[in-house]
């Protein structure tokens, strides 16, 4: 009799276990599902902004606002491409981060790239800048994808709530890429300062979008998930001059 007892308390751990393990693994895939949907709204918004901005300007013929929009609306459908695959592999449960070595400079010029579009699209200003030591920086291995999406996350946070001008940064530093985007709307509240990167967190008290569009606590903390995968994380904080700043710094390794 003790060894029926504890065989089936053997069992009922394993299928606790088992079972845990599962509920794990659909959170997680349901979360990155959610994540990668939100991020549609990015590209989405520079398309919108940029065909009725060509709409707008077709009768000028202005040619090189035209080229500039059109080159905007190109690159938002292949990033948008891009999400749509990203979120079919992981309906099916596949997919993941993807690092392989590649130069931070590379992904720096993406970065700065994506902050123009989303600052046209937002009509703000936008001041982009990036460290010397960025150009001298060796290869390491990077998710090019999620890093890219972290900081357009970031970028497109701050362009929602600045009130003329976005500033973005990225460069090498203690051997961290660090990617800083700052704006000069009304800054994080105490609140969103501590719990900001959680998921599903909002606070729209403190800081409303320039369209009043809804917020649904998605983007920071993907952003603080792409960041944590590669060893690193986004902080959260207020410049003394008024407006928020967000900083996203992960590990070169190797550099």
């Amino acid at each position: 009799m003790n060894d029926v007892l504890a065989a089936m308390d053997a069992m009922r751990a394993s299928l606790a276990e088992s079972l845990e393990a599962r509920w794990a693994a659909e959170r997680g895939q349901r979360e990155q599902v959610a994540s990668l949907a939100h991020d549609l709204k990015t590209p989405l918004t520079v398309l919108r902004a940029n065909a009725d901005f060509v709409a707008e300007e077709l009768e000028d013929e202005k040619d090189a606002d035209l080229a500039a929009a059109a080159r905007d609306i190109a690159g938002g459908v292949e990033r948008l491409d891009g999400y749509v695959r990203l979120l079919i592999e992981a309906s099916r449960g596949s997919g993941g981060a993807e690092r392989a070595p590649m130069r931070p400079a590379e992904l720096c010029e993406q970065v700065l790239a994506e902050a123009a579009q989303i600052a046209r699209a937002r009509g703000v200003t936008l001041d982009a800048a990036t460290g010397p030591a960025v150009a001298g920086a060796p290869e390491a291995p990077l998710d090019r994808t999620t890093l890219a999406r972290a900081a357009a996350n970031l970028m497109a946070n701050a362009a929602e709530h600045a009130r003329s001008r976005v500033a973005v940064s990225c460069d090498v530093a203690g051997g961290h890429l660090v990617i800083e985007v700052s704006d000069d709307g009304p800054g994080f509240s105490p609140a969103a300062l501590e719990r900001g990167c959680e998921r599903l967190f909002t606070d729209d008290s403190s800081r409303s979008s320039l369209d009043g569009g809804r917020h649904y606590g998605l983007g920071l903390h993907a952003a603080s998930e792409a960041a944590s995968a590669h060893g690193g994380s986004v902080s959260l904080a207020n410049s003394p001059s008024g407006g928020a700043v967000a900083t996203i710094a992960v590990p070169l390794r190797g550099a």
